[in-house]
């Protein structure tokens, strides 16, 4: 490895540059997340794989049938909770990044 030179000053500030950059687009991006604290986290009820599935079926099967629902129930909103919460759940991209700044 005593053939591979850089400054390693400037990798570093380079570096740092495009990662304030990447966190500032996630940041805006994420701007309408709630925070949670530790407790509230860990108070959440949890969505597996089948619940998924159970939700978005009845979500299909209520959309079809929308005389049998309260008028009042929202079915644009209960399909942007599913679709966020299967974002943060299935999606991994939460895991894969907290894996690599864990590192």
């Amino acid at each position: 490895m005593d053939d591979l030179k850089f400054n390693s000053n400037q990798f570093y500030d380079s570096a740092l540059a495009e990662i304030d950059a990447a966190l500032g687009v996630l940041e805006n991006h994420f701007s309408s997340f709630l925070s949670l604290s530790l407790d509230e986290r860990r108070n959440l009820a949890k969505m597996g794989n089948k619940t998924d599935a159970f939700c978005r079926q009845t979500l299909i099967v209520s959309s079809q049938n929308r005389q049998a629902l309260p008028p009042s129930l929202d079915m644009g909103e209960a399909v942007a909770d599913l679709t966020r919460a299967r974002f943060t759940v299935r999606s991994g991209r939460f895991a894969s990044l907290a894996g690599r700044v864990a590192r």
